[in-house]
């Protein structure tokens, strides 16, 4: 936890300090948030009663939010909301001009932004037009921060996936040299990456990827990487630990995933799409859904009998455009990122998947 964050806290609780709950404190945000969480019928998930509970800030160098990046922490028996987004003060990319900028928030609603955002400016380079898929993580062993994205210069031709490191989730530094540390502008083993998924770490890192496979096939399906220290080289699985398809959901491939382990399952929520449009020079994915891949191991994956989830707010067909998801106690606490018809805009909503219980009637 930085200082940042914990000082606000004590500020607003007039309390001299406090002390961060180790282990896993089983509160119900439900209980303590300023509305309830609405079962949805045949899952395990909920849906908070006022979403979108982000849909971007009044700061001018990011009112147009790009990606977030969300976790949560408990003090004393309450959850806690940090929240890193990368903006910009239009609503399309310009030529980069894109920020990353940092919040807090004790009801996971209400943001308070930190004073000296933007935390990272966009600079050129292989990263100068976007920052986008934005993954960020903890890691126990070095105690630190990991912010993991998706950048590109379409002018320059370069894309992959770039890291950033912090003590405190504002101060970050660069990981490797120019920041890329894995590079989709080339093929490896016949294997086409088209953008990074997620990061996780568990006794070490585990990534996925979406890649175009070397049969020519035109999908972006998922393949994994480990390693014990972020690399900027690694070794890819050879074969796709989640194909896309057949179902059509995910027919055409992944464009979003969050990973977790809770009572020795893994859970893999993921964003599928069922096809392309061919547009001037790029293609561009529709009909996005939210879906569930399970595994006892990590490695062997299993799809959901009854995917999608009925959680698409998209007017005419699915936008959703990210997952972010983490444990907390007995529960997994999701953000989706989709496209909300009130704001014409995109907008983060809040939900909450329960393993241990039947679903939902």
């Amino acid at each position: 936890m930085n200082r940042y964050a914990l000082g606000a806290l004590a500020v607003a609780a007039c309390a001299p300090d406090y002390e961060l709950v180790q282990g896993p404190v089983d509160v119900d945000p439900g209980d303590v948030l300023e509305c309830p969480f609405s079962p949805i019928p045949g899952t395990r998930m909920s849906v908070y009663d006022c979403n979108p509970v982000f849909s971007g800030t009044d700061e001018d160098w990011g009112k147009y939010f790009v990606s977030v990046g969300f976790r949560t922490q408990t003090v004393l028996g309450h959850p806690f909301y940090q929240i890193w987004y990368a903006g910009r003060p239009t609503q399309t990319a310009d030529g980069g001009n894109y920020g990353l900028g940092y919040a807090i928030s004790s009801n996971g609603t209400d943001w308070e932004a930190h004073p000296e955002n933007p935390l990272i400016s966009e600079d050129g380079g292989w990263d100068a037009d976007n920052m986008d898929a934005i993954v960020v993580l903890w890691d126990d062993v070095r105690e630190e921060y990991v912010l993991a994205y998706q950048g590109y210069d379409i002018a320059g031709g370069t894309w992959g996936m770039g890291v950033y490191t912090s003590p405190d989730g504002i101060a970050w530094t660069a990981y490797a040299d120019g920041n890329r540390v894995l590079d989709f502008s080339r093929s490896i083993d016949g294997v086409t990456y088209c953008w990074p998924l997620t990061l996780t770490h568990v006794d070490g890192y585990v990534g996925y990827l979406a890649g175009q496979p070397s049969s020519g096939q035109n999908v972006c399906q998922m393949y994994a990487f480990a390693s014990d220290e972020l690399q900027t080289r690694f070794e890819p699985t050879a074969n796709a630990v989640l194909q896309a398809g057949p179902e059509a959901y995910d027919q055409a491939g992944m464009v979003s995933a969050a990973v977790v382990e809770l009572d020795g399952t893994w859970y893999m929520f993921y964003v599928g799409f069922e096809y392309w449009e061919q547009m001037a020079g790029y293609q561009v994915s529709h009909q996005h859904q939210l879906n569930l891949a399970t595994s006892t191991d990590g490695v062997t994956w299993e799809k959901w009998a009854d995917n999608p989830f009925p959680v698409a707010l998209g007017i005419g067909e699915g936008q959703i455009s990210s997952v972010a998801a983490q444990v907390v106690g007995s529960r997994v606490h999701l953000w989706v990122t989709d496209q909300y018809p009130e704001l014409d805009a995109p907008a983060v909503g809040y939900y909450l998947y329960e393993p241990g219980i039947d679903p939902h009637p």
